[in-house]
């Protein structure tokens, strides 16, 4: 029995340890993002998953995705050809595992991630002056951003602001590429849309005072402003070229 005790004392301490370790491991990687060491960062969560961590989560494959994604955009936008085509086969690798994360199980936050690498693409597109390019990320941006939207109120009851202001951000700049079908599909519901996403950025900002969830009510308004502008509400458009 004593050894028994002694044993599973053991393996607590090594699980505890070893959490610590993760834990520390994590920081460790904020800080470089933080730093802006993001190949640092992307490097140390790949040596874990090539390590067969089992705590190794998800979340963390997410987070991966995501510096994936973020570091291979900024990499596309380099005057250098070399740094550009290591750009490209970061945001291929993000999204290849958000797409495989997908298929595991749906969840918003990955829709989203899946929508941002769209976004990020459509602008890697505009800097190269790919106006075709631009049309199809962002029809996928908008498509993605908006299953984020449906899948969240289908969980919880709520649409989550996020994924719906940039979702209508997406529809408004499809509208003035020529390209109007998502735009007329929510135009109806926009005044009720708007309203979803700035009670569920106070329902967040209750719970966690945070910047975004504070500043999303000037956003609905921006949003409106905006789409007045292709819709044919005269009187609530932008009219100043400035603003």
């Amino acid at each position: 029995q004593p050894e028994r005790a002694l044993v599973a004392d053991q393996r607590v301490v090594g699980g505890r340890l070893a959490n610590d370790h993760r834990a520390r491991g994590a920081e460790y990687v904020l800080d470089l993002v933080q730093l802006g060491e993001m190949e640092r960062a992307i490097g140390h969560y790949r040596a874990a998953l090539g390590m067969e961590d089992a705590g190794f989560s998800l979340k963390a494959l997410e987070q991966l995705a995501n510096l994936e994604i973020r570091h291979g955009a900024h990499l596309s936008s380099a005057a250098d050809a070399g740094k550009r085509a290591a750009g490209a086969k970061y945001m291929d690798a993000g999204r290849a595992r958000l797409e495989l994360l997908l298929q595991i199980g749906p969840t918003a936050e990955r829709l989203s991630l899946l929508a941002s690498y769209w976004k990020r693409r459509a602008q890697v597109c505009a800097a190269r002056g790919n106006r075709k390019g631009i049309r199809e990320c962002l029809l996928a941006l908008h498509r993605v951003y908006w299953a984020a939207v449906e899948h969240g109120y289908r969980q919880t009851g709520a649409r989550d602001y996020y994924p719906l202001f940039n979702a209508l951000d997406g529809a408004l700049l499809l509208a003035v590429a020529g390209e109007r079908g998502p735009l007329e599909a929510h135009a109806h519901e926009l005044a009720n849309l708007l309203q979803d996403g700035s009670d569920n950025a106070r329902q967040r900002g209750a719970e966690h005072r945070e910047l975004f969830h504070a500043l999303a009510e000037i956003e609905a308004q921006r949003i409106d402003a905006l789409w007045a502008c292709c819709d044919g509400r005269d009187t609530g458009c932008i009219t100043e070229p400035a603003v």
